[in-house]
């Protein structure tokens, strides 16, 4: 299964994992639903234990490839069903929640997971995006939730996240949503972005992208994809998400 649409994409891809590693605690990290390792390797910078997870042999195989170092591990495995005799200071489920079947079950696994003071940071696409609104606008899809057909053979989608979904199915798990912001504002389809892209040079796609991300977040509840930091409930100090997020 295809993981990453095109250039456009990747370059997003990169973007999420650096919000990913900016919003990350600890020395040791949980990335449940890595692929095929695309990213993987900028988390060997930051921590000192990496464990990779992925439901794919054929993509295990792939990320590890991209460590020859024994404090990196790599498993196959459900996110849902996963269980190591260690717990993790972060988790990362990048782009994992809309693919499952019980977005609930991965959560509570993860939650097992994790060290009392460690948080989750989840990523999944936001049904809310400026270029899902201009699709419903257009005629395109009925409704903000309305899964195309590509998306659904293509890229294994089971459904579209908005804010409230995600915060409600983050505390059905048991966990404490503290923080939460959205990733590039994205005005067309990954395949119109990248036809934009397509014809300009290296340095002029990198700026393109990045004046994304920075009106992205100006417009957080607009952006393509969603971020949530959660935590267990035990841990102090910080204040809940509304409901009304």
């Amino acid at each position: 299964m295809e993981t990453r649409a095109n250039e456009f994409d990747e370059r997003v891809g990169r973007l999420q994992m650096l919000e990913a590693i900016e919003l990350s605690v600890g020395k040791s990290v949980l990335e449940l639903g890595c692929g095929s390792g695309q990213f993987t390797p900028m988390l060997y910078e930051r921590f000192d234990r990496v464990v990779g997870l992925d439901a794919s042999e054929e993509n295990i195989a792939l990320a590890r490839k991209t460590t020859l170092d024994n404090r990196h591990s790599f498993f196959v495995a459900k996110a849902e069903d996963f269980q190591i005799d260690e717990k993790f200071d972060t988790i990362l489920m990048t782009m994992l929640l809309e693919h499952v079947d019980s977005p609930v079950a991965v959560l509570k696994n993860a939650k097992s997971l994790l060290k009392s003071d460690g948080r989750i940071i989840i990523q999944v696409p936001n049904a809310n995006s400026f270029n899902r609104q201009l699709a419903k606008y257009m005629g395109l899809i009925q409704d903000l939730h309305e899964l195309p057909k590509e998306q659904i053979e293509k890229y294994g989608h089971k459904r579209v996240y908005d804010i409230k979904m995600l915060i409600k199915d983050i505390e059905g798990a048991g966990l404490v949503p503290i923080h939460r912001t959205g990733i590039v504002l994205k005005p067309f389809t990954n395949a119109q972005m990248q036809l934009i892209c397509n014809g300009h040079e290296e340095k002029w796609r990198c700026r393109f992208v990045d004046a994304l991300a920075k009106i992205g977040e100006r417009f957080p509840l607009e952006c393509a994809i969603i971020c949530v930091v959660a935590v267990k409930p035990e841990r102090k100090g910080y204040d809940k998400i509304p409901q009304d997020a």
